[in-house]
């Protein structure tokens, strides 16, 4: 049982459930939203190195685009603990969620990313997920999709000064839901269950799990994002 689709068992977080035909209707309601926040980007994070360095990344891409830091990683703005619903209140001022993975891995995907879509406020994704398998399609803006996270950064800001554009990633809601996945329930289900299938060993499970760490250059001073970007191929859907 881990958060790999080819386990016996996968830990889900989420998913996205189609709504009843009765229910899509006015869900949500283009109502410019975008209009009504002023900050740009939201961080929670509790975790402050990674295997992903994404707090990197993220250091990168303060330099072009404002993003505010909640959390133990924060000097100044503390929310604990940062998935608190107490928390979330504060998406409300802000346009982006950065939802970036601690571990760059194959499926890995946690439940920071299910819990913002429950707002209006846009994911940004980091991680090596098939997010487009997932997730309905502009629900989400992938990171991976963007050579460098000044590029990301201009994206952003296009989207965010463009509210028919902004307001047009929230159209999925009225299609879909998105609920916590309870994985102990299949658990449950699959030991009640009886089965011939054989079991899978593993001789080591660590290098299964299809994990990257980003290579370093001149001296461990400088990241180099670019293999990152080439896990899978371009799904740009913006």
């Amino acid at each position: 049982m881990t958060y790999r689709s080819d386990s016996d068992i996968q830990v889900k977080y989420g998913e996205f459930v189609h709504r009843n035909k009765s229910c899509r209707e006015n869900v949500y309601k283009h109502n410019n939203v975008v209009r009504n926040k002023r900050r740009g980007a939201i961080w929670m994070v509790s975790n402050c190195r990674t295997e992903s360095k994404r707090e990197v990344y993220v250091k990168e891409l303060r330099k072009y685009f404002s993003v505010d830091v909640y959390g133990r990683c924060s000097r100044r703005n503390k929310c604990e603990p940062s998935q608190s619903e107490s928390c979330y209140k504060l998406l409300k001022d802000y346009k982006y969620y950065l939802s970036f993975e601690n571990s760059i891995c194959k499926d890995y995907i946690t439940e920071k990313f299910f819990n913002a879509l429950k707002y209006n406020i846009v994911p940004v994704v980091f991680g090596a997920a098939s997010y487009k398998g997932i997730a309905s399609q502009n629900s989400y803006i992938d990171a991976m999709h963007f050579s460098s996270p000044k590029l990301l950064a201009n994206h952003l800001r296009a989207i965010a000064e463009n509210s028919s554009w902004y307001d047009s990633l929230f159209n999925w809601k009225n299609s879909y839901s998105v609920h916590l996945h309870p994985w102990m329930c299949d658990l449950c289900e699959r030991l009640h269950q009886s089965t011939t299938e054989k079991l899978k060993p593993y001789q080591e499970i660590y290098g299964h799990g299809g994990c990257q760490k980003p290579p370093v250059e001149n001296g461990q001073k400088k990241m180099v994002f670019s293999t990152y970007f080439q896990l899978s191929p371009k799904r740009m859907s913006l």
